[in-house]
C-alpha cells in the first residue's frame, strides 16, 4: 500500500436510502472510513472513527439536507490520504478534512481487515451500481 494515495470511486445508489463507506487504510496498519451519506439519511459525510466517534460525530462532518447520493446519478468520491492527513471530494468539491497523524483512527468492527494494508467498500440497506474504483500511488510503500 503506498503511504500517500488517492482513492476514486464513481457510483450510483441504486434504490434505499442509506450511503456507502470507503474502506481506508493508513500508516502503522490504520483503517478507517470515509462515511458518504449512511447516517441521518443521506445527510452527513464525514471520516471514522475519530477518537472511536463515528463520522456523525466528528467536527469536520459535513451536511447536505438534500442528500449526497440522489438515486441513479453517478457521484465521483475522492479521498487523498497523506500522511499529515485526510480530505474527501465529492463531485470536485472539497465537503471534508481531517489532520491527523492516524493515531486517533479505527474502523467499525464490521469493517476491520485482517491486514491493515486493506482498502475497500460496504453498503447497507441500499445498492449501488460501482462505475469504477482506482487507487492512485502518490508516495512510494510505508
Amino acid at each position: 500500500m503506498p503511504a500517500e494515495y488517492d482513492y476514486k470511486i464513481v457510483v450510483a445508489r441504486l434504490d434505499g436510502v442509506d450511503g456507502i463507506w470507503m474502506l481506508l487504510a493508513g500508516p502503522n496498519n490504520s483503517q478507517f472510513e470515509f462515511d458518504i451519506g449512511s447516517v441521518m439519511g443521506d445527510q452527513t459525510v464525514g471520516f471514522g472513527l475519530i477518537n472511536f466517534q463515528g463520522a456523525e460525530n466528528c467536527s469536520d462532518v459535513a451536511r447536505n439536507n438534500k442528500g449526497w447520493l440522489p438515486l441513479n446519478v453517478p457521484v465521483t468520491i475522492l479521498v487523498k490520504v497523506r500522511k499529515g492527513g485526510l480530505q474527501g471530494y465529492i463531485n470536485d468539491k472539497l465537503v471534508c478534512h481531517y489532520k491527523t497523524d492516524y493515531s486517533d483512527m479505527s474502523p467499525y468492527t464490521g469493517f476491520r481487515f485482517p491486514k491493515g494494508s486493506t482498502i475497500g467498500l460496504a453498503t447497507t440497506d441500499s445498492s449501488f451500481q460501482i462505475h469504477s474504483a482506482q487507487l492512485i500511488e502518490v508516495t512510494g510503500d510505508k
